[in-house]
């Protein structure tokens, strides 16, 4: 039976089970303490993962109410998923692109069917978990190559492997004290060259196959060493591999304060930035963004962040290449006109969200966009400026089309 929708008593809402879930459109709950203690097996619960609500043995009313609330999401889901078609663009004209964070290749035709120009994001270590050992380059050309026909001549995005953290093979044995801060991602893949380059070739090799250029993703960059140095590793594979090899454009994810304090001299290095706000608010912020107990203090409003994310397209800008947002911030609705505002134009979201998205977009200009951006860097209270955002979009996403 599929999944209708889960509860946790731990977590947060950008820890990684609640990015699967939003990404898989399964209303989720998560960091509900001592939820097990008022839950038995056969109960009746209520999951609202759009408020963040959860009723336990809800009476005929409360199962009314929510059932209507389903109905209505449902039909405006319907509603907005029908202009697909049509430009993403501000009310005066200026384009947007949306494209999809996915985890799974079989998710890439639903993207495509919201409404998506590409992936943005294919987190490609969800190949790498719940396995014994890592997949051998072969699979991973056949699943890679197999993702790209998927979606025509649509751009994908493929981060390379972002292993450890919360995200762990079968066998691996963290005790890291502070995993977030440690060995994983690119880090990891430095260190674990013959899995990494693995990894590399597997895409040098799915470019030739398709007979197209791809885009490759680093994560968890923070410095221009570390780019260098798997440029290096990408054009020795590029030379082995001979002519079955194709073109990759490198791109740099900006999720640490050092790369955003560095954009500069890091877009000259690389063809593209994307920018992950869930490590980027974390770091930014010293929250640690799995942990409950901090979470009331995690958000992209803080005008560290907001100067942070301005900061990375600015230097994308001076150096010609373009900035996109994968982060969970860009699917935040209230807070897409003021991302516009400082200058995003590319948003990668969660596939259930970009009908949300391209309404949004649709619902302002660029000129209102800016001055919300302007009264936005008057204020140093990050809770007045949600108030803002929110008070920008209410009513806005109501009749349109």
């Amino acid at each position: 039976a599929p999944v209708l929708g889960f509860c946790t008593e731990r977590g947060s809402r950008t820890s990684h089970t609640a990015i699967v879930a939003q990404s898989l459109g399964i209303p989720a709950v998560v960091g509900a303490p001592r939820l097990t203690l008022h839950v038995e097996a056969g109960d009746t619960v209520i999951v609202d993962g759009l408020d963040g609500v959860v009723i336990v043995r809800p009476d005929e009313e409360e199962l009314r109410q929510y059932e209507a609330k389903a109905a209505r999401y449902a039909a405006l889901e319907t509603r907005l998923r029908a202009t697909r078609d049509q430009p993403v663009e501000t009310i005066d004209g200026i384009p947007v692109e949306i494209l999809a964070n996915i985890e799974l290749p079989g998710e890439a035709p639903l993207a495509v069917d919201y409404g998506a120009s590409g992936i943005g994001l294919y987190r490609t270590e969800f190949l790498f978990l719940d396995r014994d050992a890592p997949p051998t380059e072969e699979e991973q050309v056949q699943t890679y190559a197999a993702l790209v026909r998927s979606v025509g001549d649509r751009q994908v995005v493929f981060r390379t492997f972002d292993l450890g953290a919360d995200k762990l093979m079968r066998d691996d044995q963290n005790r890291e004290r502070n995993p977030a801060l440690g060995l994983r991602a690119i880090r990891l893949g430095l260190r674990e060259r013959q899995m990494f380059t693995a990894q590399l070739r597997a895409l040098l090799r799915t470019a030739g196959v398709c007979n197209r250029e791809l885009k490759v993703l680093l994560p968890m960059v923070s410095g221009i060493e570390e780019v260098r140095e798997i440029r290096a590793i990408i054009g020795r594979e590029r030379d082995a591999i001979g002519a079955a090899a194709g073109d990759l454009l490198v791109g740099c994810m900006i999720e640490l304060p050092s790369a955003v304090l560095c954009a500069d001299l890091l877009a000259k290095e690389v063809d593209f930035f994307s920018i992950g706000t869930n490590d980027l608010i974390q770091f930014c912020l010293a929250i640690d963004r799995s942990n409950d107990q901090v979470a009331y203090l995690y958000t992209p409003y803080h005008p560290s962040v907001l100067r942070a994310i301005e900061a990375v397209i600015a230097a994308g800008r001076g150096a010609g290449i373009p900035v996109a947002m994968c982060g969970g911030a860009a699917a935040e609705l209230n807070l897409v006109p003021l991302l516009f505002g400082i200058g995003l134009r590319i948003f990668s979201v969660p596939p259930t969200m970009i009908p949300f998205i391209r309404a949004a977009v649709r619902s302002f200009s660029a000129a209102e966009a800016e001055d919300l951006a302007a009264r936005a860097r008057s204020s140093s209270i990050p809770s007045e400026i949600e108030r803002l955002a929110e008070r920008f979009m209410r009513g806005r996403m109501n009749g349109v089309p």
